[in-house]
């Protein structure tokens, strides 16, 4: 089971906070349960970019970053949408469905009469 504790570990040497998080490092966390604040001086820490805090926020950064251009890609899609709504609706303004309709009959009435001097 998952404790909810949370531990502070400050030092008056930065070797000595990274030998201690080197510690349980091995240990099972998802990232950012484990935060190095600061620059490791250890090169071991370095080599795990879930507990170092600029590699965390450049990877956070990243994700807001792709979702903004997603929505933005999607509201120029919507944009482009729009427009071609209101250009369909203005093509569109005088359509009279029952003229169409009528219009359509007489079309096929005449497609169906014999032309003048053609055989029957």
């Amino acid at each position: 089971m998952m404790s909810s504790l949370r531990i502070l570990l400050v030092s008056a040497t930065n070797i000595a906070v990274d030998n201690a998080l080197l510690g349980v490092i091995a240990s099972r966390h998802k990232p950012g349960q484990l935060v190095r604040v600061g620059l490791p001086h250890h090169p071991d820490v370095l080599k795990h970019p879930e507990v170092c805090l600029p590699d965390l926020v450049r990877s956070r950064l990243a994700e807001v970053e792709q979702e903004q251009r997603a929505i933005e890609d999607r509201l120029l899609e919507l944009r482009q949408s729009d427009e071609e709504l209101s250009q369909l609706q203005s093509a569109a303004a005088g359509f009279d469905a029952a003229e169409y309709d009528k219009a359509t009959r007489l079309i096929a009435v005449r497609a169906a009469m014999p032309r003048c001097g053609e055989p029957t």
